[in-house]
């Protein structure tokens, strides 16, 4: 029975948000013209979905919690819509990529344990969303509580009847699936006339890189995501600057989607705020263009970034009075909830010592701030990170590449017109430079930033080949079924580790394991406040002496500590 409600749940939660999508971009983008078209990008809208999603949540919160009859009601709404959009969604195999894309995904969400960070602070982050609205200094309980992501607002609207807390880890599938979808509709539709370019060879080797690679979604987090659509937010760069034959209708419908993935990214972890020098750049790039200002000035673009903008700082402000945390002189510590400075200084060394191997759950460096200065980490960082994190991945990037290379090689080769990618490049190179010296961990922005370095020199010279569809159809489909059948593979061996080990049984009991201590955050939250209402109620003897403490304003609490 739990078997057949997850997938049902699962589907259900996919159509919705489909629904949710259509809805989104018909009324507020200009990118809506493409839903009249042949080649409408179901993709983007399930990524226009879940961002629509992401900004209900953030509004909703401030007024409620997101419970069963909410979530219900919200679930049935982008149903109705998915019915209403049904015909467009069925056109021209959309529903055909929608359905079996995330068929094959879905034996990712059968999982025993998720990612050691899930109940640490993801699990109870969104469990608390369901069970009250917005309370402000909730990173006085911890650090888990300081780094608020749009993920965990997402996944709270997924609180339903009879799946209950179980699909709190389904958001990376459903951005992996969406960004299969934009990405095998590129490889398939593309000029079956013309000889395969760079942006094509790009995609290619992307969408076997984020499927062999991240593979296992139960250790997404709240990182891996924003990668994902990192890679599809830079192939969509590559497309607008490389579009010199396009028209400026369709450029227009380019750079909102651009504007679109670039705030979704940015909700997720706001270290991504960084890709705003791509934004930058097309700036520069096009300032003189009269699309580019037609987008820019249009009420509803400037009305949705605000918004994300306005939620986003709003979270942050909320969990620790910084705007960016733990960015200290982004931070109002005169608020009363917020964190002291010399706290967000510490745990801005503390996350910048972990990422560059200075400290581990067990060990840590005898002089953490001399370690952190300059290059004098790296040779540590090198013994204990590189060896096998880093090298493993290199290994894996370089393989892909090879084996793709060795797949398209070809002796005839054709003059095309290349364009000049070199700003873009050199942007990515200042990024990985940033990434580098600050926080080397691959998790924290840094799959993407190699991946690129190395794929886009690489097609850049496979464009010279001259191939096209026609010629390469047996060896598209090869990769794509081996790319899947990776997939399937490493997640069967994964099942079976699980069996093996926990006695996981993903037929009969497909739960991913969860026990008291994922609730511990919530108990003490509500222990807080009802101590604060029996002290407030002059019930001495209930009143306790409590950390932190508590206030209330107009219906709205407020967690602070003395200073």
């Amino acid at each position: 029975m739990e078997f057949i409600l997850i997938n049902i749940f699962y589907y259900l939660i996919i159509f919705s948000t489909i629904g949710y999508g259509y809805f989104f971009v018909i009324n507020f983008l200009k990118f809506n013209s493409e839903l009249k078209a042949t080649n409408v990008d179901i993709g983007f809208i399930g990524l226009s979905g879940l961002f629509f999603l992401i900004l209900i949540s953030y509004f909703t919160n401030f007024f409620l919690s997101h419970d069963k009859i909410f979530n219900s009601i919200l679930l049935l709404v982008g149903l109705l819509f998915f019915a209403y959009f049904f015909k467009r969604i069925f056109f021209k195999n959309n529903f055909l990529y929608l359905i079996l894309i995330f068929f094959i995904l879905s034996i990712a969400i059968f999982v025993f344990k998720n990612h050691d960070d899930f109940p640490y602070y993801h699990f109870p982050s969104v469990y608390h969303l369901t069970q009250t609205k917005i309370i402000f200094g909730m990173g006085n309980l911890g650090h888990g509580w300081r780094t608020p992501s749009s993920l965990f607002y997402l996944h709270s609207l997924f609180y339903l009847p009879f799946i209950e807390h179980y699909l709190f880890h389904i958001a990376p599938i459903l951005v992996l699936g969406f960004s299969n979808i934009i990405i095998l509709k590129k490889i398939f539709i593309h000029n079956k006339k013309k000889q395969f370019d760079f942006i094509y060879y790009l995609n290619f080797l992307i969408f076997i890189f984020i499927n062999v690679v991240f593979c296992r979604l139960s250790e997404h987090g709240a990182d891996l995501s924003g990668q994902i659509l990192s890679f599809i937010l830079l192939i969509k760069i590559f497309e607008i600057i490389n579009s010199s034959e396009i028209k400026e209708s369709n450029k227009s419908e380019n750079l909102e989607k651009i504007l679109l993935l670039l705030l979704l990214i940015i909700t997720f972890k706001t270290f991504f705020i960084l890709y705003s020098l791509f934004f930058l750049y097309l700036f520069l790039i096009f300032f003189r263009k009269s699309f580019f200002w037609k987008v820019i000035f249009d009420w509803k673009i400037v009305t949705i970034s605000l918004l994300t903008i306005l939620f986003l700082i709003i979270s942050n402000l909320s969990s620790s009075g910084c705007f960016i945390y733990p960015i200290d002189f982004l931070c109002i510590e005169d608020l009363s909830w917020a964190l002291k400075r010399s706290e967000v200084i510490s745990a801005n060394r503390w996350y910048e010592l972990w990422s560059k191997g200075g400290a581990a759950p067990n060990y840590r460096v005898l002089d953490p701030d001399i370690y952190i200065l300059g290059i004098n980490w790296i040779s540590n960082w090198i013994k204990i990170y590189f060896f096998n994190k880093v090298s493993d991945t290199l290994l894996g990037v370089f393989a892909i590449g090879i084996i793709f290379w060795a797949a398209f090689f070809n002796f005839k080769k054709n003059s095309i017109n290349k364009t000049n990618y070199k700003f873009v490049y050199l942007i990515i190179i200042i990024l990985f430079i940033e990434w580098f010296f600050k926080h080397p961990a691959l998790r924290y922005g840094g799959y993407n930033l190699v991946v690129f370095i190395i794929f886009i020199p690489l097609c850049i010279y496979m464009q010279n080949f001259n191939n096209n569809y026609v010629s390469k159809f047996a060896i598209i489909i090869s990769l794509i079924f081996i790319t899947c059948l990776i997939f399937y593979g490493r997640n069967i061996k994964r099942i079976n580790f699980e069996i093996a080990k926990y006695g996981y049984s993903p037929i009969v009991k497909p739960f991913y394991s969860i026990d008291e201590n994922y609730f511990r955050f919530d108990k003490q939250v509500k222990a807080l406040i009802l101590n604060y209402n029996n002290c407030n109620e002059k019930i001495s003897s209930n009143c306790l002496i409590m950390s932190p403490k508590v206030e209330d304003f107009k219906g709205y609490k407020f967690f602070y500590k003395d200073k």
